[in-house]
């Protein structure tokens, strides 16, 4: 197995911004096994977690196939949509980290696999595309209204080699680090509340941008540069980058915000909708 990529040292990762020591201490490599009391965290116990976490996803692929194979047997594989995909991902111990509470790739770079029966295999799309666009597709297909309540698009036209005319160019992605019954260790470390613990993510094709609902200074990261291993927010130089992308998450946030009402127009003839 490879070795977690990472700084030399769990300090010099918590040095580059106040949320990474709450974040690394709230899931260690413990965390990630039962049954036992301790953990040496060495690099050779590293790789056998590494490994069996791989492992489990070998396993999941073996029932992936099990379903595949009763589709067939039971002759709904060429009228099925199948997705494999995941909630999130997992550190690993990259950056000195586990689980998904954090803002760098690993933990929210998910795979997403998708075969529409009358769709073309094989294809590989590079675009930025979100968990939200997977209930489009899917009402899409079965030929169902996607509400308005839905920010995601439909993938369909992907699977047919035409991408559409016009899509995104970043991905958006969300953290909310509080706990509301009993205050998580970023809260107690940081001296921030229930509504200001969360952390927006703009990704696009060379710059991840972290902003923070707390008075915590914002990440960024130069994917062309030496990406999530830098954090480049307070260089002069990418000072004009940092605003444009600020605007992009705020216009992105307006455009998206609950239009449940300021959709419909009161009309003579009753209330309408576009």
């Amino acid at each position: 197995m490879p070795d977690p990529v990472r700084l030399p040292s769990p300090g010099q990762e918590d040095a580059i911004h106040p949320f990474f020591a709450p974040a690394r201490a709230n899931a260690t490599a413990l965390d990630m096994v039962s049954g036992i009391a301790t953990l040496d965290e060495s690099d050779d116990v590293l790789r056998k977690l590494r490994a069996v976490y791989f492992g489990l996803a070998t396993e999941l692929d073996d029932h992936i196939g099990r379903v595949i194979d009763f589709l067939k047997d039971s002759g709904q594989y060429d009228n099925t949509l199948l997705i494999v995909t995941a909630d999130h991902g997992e550190m690993l111990g990259d950056r000195h980290s586990w689980g998904k509470n954090t803002v760098y790739d690993p933990a929210y770079h998910t795979p997403l696999i998708i075969r529409a029966p009358a769709g073309q295999q094989g294809l590989e799309v590079d675009a930025q595309t979100e968990s939200i666009d997977l209930a489009p597709t899917i009402l899409e297909w079965i030929g169902q209204t996607v509400p308005d309540s839905m920010n995601g698009a439909s993938l369909l036209p992907f699977l047919s080699g035409h991408a559409p005319q016009s899509w995104r160019h970043f991905s958006f992605s969300e953290l909310d680090f509080a706990n509301p019954l009993s205050p998580s260790r970023w809260q107690k470390e940081l001296g921030t509340g229930v509504d200001d613990s969360c952390l927006s993510i703009l990704r696009d094709d060379r710059f991840t941008l972290v902003e923070f609902a707390a008075d915590l200074a914002p990440l960024l990261f130069d994917h062309q540069g030496n990406g999530e291993m830098e954090n480049v927010a307070d260089q002069p130089e990418y000072a004009q980058t940092l605003a444009r992308l600020t605007r992009e998450m705020l216009r992105h946030r307006m455009r998206h915000m609950d239009k449940l009402l300021s959709n419909w127009m009161i009309t003579k003839d009753g209330p309408r909708h576009p």
